[in-house]
């Protein structure tokens, strides 16, 4: 009896420990530590560009934007390309955009999206290019897809940490980060997160 009553303790056990909790870890990302954190945005800051639109000589509006690319053309000289919203350029003529450092560079509207922007432009339509030429070296983020050969996706789980960089509503707000979120959603193209974007 001693036997069997030993066996079916050593079986309760070995049950009772297979269904204790056990920290769940995210199949495509650790936490991200703070200095880890603060480098990323110290980086980021350096291509996060604000895109002040013009139609003519009327400033109409503000977004944000990131350098991607760049390519030497002459003499020390670049043309670089950032990555915006097709809605901050819409209707614009030219650009003009707040660098890092705090100079201002004047751009054109490179490429956007064919959908027009009255038709409730879908998220995954709503980019746009604009370029301007420098002799400045500024910091370019690589695009996963733009350097690789294949098509290649960044893979976006709910619950992943991330943060916002960007000017929003006024050019006051440039380089605006917020503070460290999650991915609350992922639905229609759009990401939704719990970053306090404000103001």
């Amino acid at each position: 009896m001693k036997k069997v009553f030993t066996v079916l303790l050593a079986l309760f056990l070995i049950l009772l420990t297979g269904c204790l909790p056990e920290e769940i870890k995210h199949p495509i990302r650790s936490d991200i530590s703070e200095e880890a954190f603060q480098q990323q945005v110290n980086l980021l800051r350096e291509s996060t560009v604000t895109i002040k639109g013009f139609f003519m000589e009327f400033h109409t509006g503000v977004g944000s934007g990131m350098i991607y690319d760049k390519i030497e053309i002459s003499n020390g000289e670049y043309l670089y390309y950032v990555v915006t919203n097709q809605h901050v350029i819409h209707n614009q003529t030219h650009v003009k955009l707040l660098m890092s450092t705090g100079k201002t560079e004047i751009g054109d509207i490179y490429a956007f999206s064919s959908t027009p922007i009255m038709d409730d432009i879908p998220a995954n339509e709503d980019i746009a290019v604009v370029r301007f030429r420098s002799k400045e070296n500024y910091r370019v983020v690589n695009i996963i897809p733009l350097t690789s050969e294949k098509n290649t996706y960044i893979q976006l789980s709910i619950g992943q940490t991330v943060f916002g960089i960007g000017t929003p509503i006024k050019e006051e707000n440039h380089n605006f980060v917020t503070n460290k979120a999650i991915i609350s959603d992922l639905k229609n193209g759009f990401v939704s997160h719990t970053a306090n974007i404000n103001p």
